[in-house]
């Protein structure tokens, strides 16, 4: 709503800081604009206001928190299906055929923590890897 609609339709007269917040509170609002212009004029235009921008804003905060809920529950899925995808592409890299899962399932853990997780697993690092493994104990001692 401009400054002079609402100069109009309340018999007002506001400067530029005024029409800003009134701006400000007609959107929050959200009526129309002659039912905000007699919301104003009223007797109770003020409480009538704040009430309703009140009611707007713990809308608006509630659809805002459910959205949260729902987007942190699907980084949760998601965290959970790459831990599973990296688990898989742990258990595919031993295949001394699959450099390029080996390489990938490293950058996915972590050097350490795929060195780890192997051993953890059970499974037997090849002379490469103890290679490996030992440049990293000795990068720990520095």
């Amino acid at each position: 709503m401009t400054k002079q609609e609402f100069q109009e339709m309340t018999g007002l007269t506001v400067d530029e800081e005024q029409m800003w917040g009134i701006h400000e509170a007609y959107i929050t609002s959200g009526l129309g604009k002659q039912d905000f212009c007699e919301a104003i004029k009223s007797q109770n235009g003020a409480a009538e206001l704040a009430e309703i921008i009140g009611r707007g804003i713990i809308q608006e905060r509630n659809a805002a928190e459910t959205k949260a809920n729902s987007l942190n529950e699907e980084i949760r899925e998601l965290r959970n299906k790459v831990e599973d995808l990296k688990y898989f592409l742990l258990t595919q890299s031993h295949d001394p055929d699959e450099d390029r899962i080996k390489e990938t399932t490293i950058r996915l853990y972590g050097e350490r923590d795929y060195y780890i997780t192997c051993i953890e697993e059970g499974y037997e690092p090849d002379h490469q890897d103890l290679e490996r493994i030992a440049e990293l104990l000795k990068g720990d001692r520095r």
